[in-house]
């Protein structure tokens, strides 16, 4: 079998519904079959996930759909397991909960066939499916951390180091990837734990000279969940940011680079400061979360909560 330009490969555990609409979406490219393929990996789904991926095989004869179990769960390492599955030139890899246009897979190759060997990321914007009315309370900020969209504005242009993509949106160059070891699998989301990390890659590409461009006009919508429109689940994900912060920061000085830890740090110190921390009450909330994101950040680095390799990563 000849190889394909691009490969979309998904992680996905227990949304087998939700899959089943992604892969019609997938299969539904302006960009002909016989250039890209599908790679599922199930990471330990308990649910009918490989008959729907059985299903969208039948539904798609046309289309290369390939399915992989991964037991070990993570994000990054079933990322992994799709890259070691496939070979195509430029790998993306959409959510399960996604909707992405025709075009979408098109429009990544044009940039990179127009832009040559030195662009390594494509991203673009998400627009968010609300499950249900979004709370007065969620604020424009917050609406990054929903990964509701990627506050980088709506005009084409080439990123900053500090600038990421959401994960979701973005294609990478295979070579660059591998040129950084691909996903470092001590970061990124294991099951209910909310980590993040995985865009410290695109960190690592660009100290190597890679460059990172953003096009605002290619959108995917995104389905917010309503388990996360609440502020237990806001601080949580605050926290975890902030904790991950620590791993990421220690990955990247691996890499040549790095932030000081000073620079994320906004931190109460007197115990009434914490009176906000009351998961009934939004007083402050914008600034509770903060707090929170610091606190996970402090906690990770003095090793009271352990992260990254010291939670038994790679």
């Amino acid at each position: 079998m000849s190889r394909t330009d691009i490969s979309a490969i998904i992680a996905t555990r227990d949304r087998a519904a939700m899959l089943a609409h992604c892969l019609d979406c997938l299969c539904a490219q302006t960009l002909p079959p016989s250039r890209y393929d599908i790679c599922v990996v199930d990471n330990g789904s308990t649910d009918n996930t490989r008959e729907i991926v059985e299903a969208a095989v039948a539904r798609h004869p046309r289309h290369r759909i390939l399915y992989i179990y991964e037991p070990v769960p993570g994000v990054p390492r079933a990322h992994n397991r799709g890259l070691a599955a496939t070979d195509s030139d430029f790998v993306i890899f959409p959510d399960d909960d996604v909707r992405v246009p025709p075009t979408w897979l098109e429009n990544f190759l044009g940039h990179f066939e127009r832009q040559g060997d030195k662009l390594a990321v494509v991203g673009g914007d998400v627009m968010p499916i609300w499950c249900g009315k979004r709370p007065a309370w969620v604020s424009e900020d917050m609406l990054v951390f929903l990964s509701a969209t990627t506050g980088l504005g709506h005009l084409p242009r080439f990123t900053t180091y500090e600038e990421c993509f959401i994960e979701y949106n973005c294609c990478f160059r295979r070579k660059s990837l591998a040129a950084v070891g691909n996903f470092p699998e001590h970061l990124g989301r294991i099951g209910n734990i909310l980590t993040g990390g995985q865009n410290a890659v695109e960190a690592a590409i660009k100290l190597r000279g890679g460059r990172a461009l953003y096009d605002p006009a290619i959108i995917i919508r995104h389905i917010i969940h309503a388990d996360r429109l609440t502020p237990t689940w806001l601080r949580r994900r605050f926290f975890w940011q902030g904790a991950t912060g620590q791993a990421v920061r220690r990955y990247l000085q691996r890499m040549g680079g790095g932030a000081a830890p000073e620079a994320l740090l906004n931190l109460p110190l007197a115990r009434e400061d914490w009176a906000f921390a009351d998961e009934e009450t939004l007083d402050g909330f914008d600034m509770s979360l903060h707090h929170f994101q610091s606190l996970g950040f402090v906690l990770a680095l003095t090793g009271i909560i352990p992260v990254g390799e010291k939670a038994g990563g790679a």
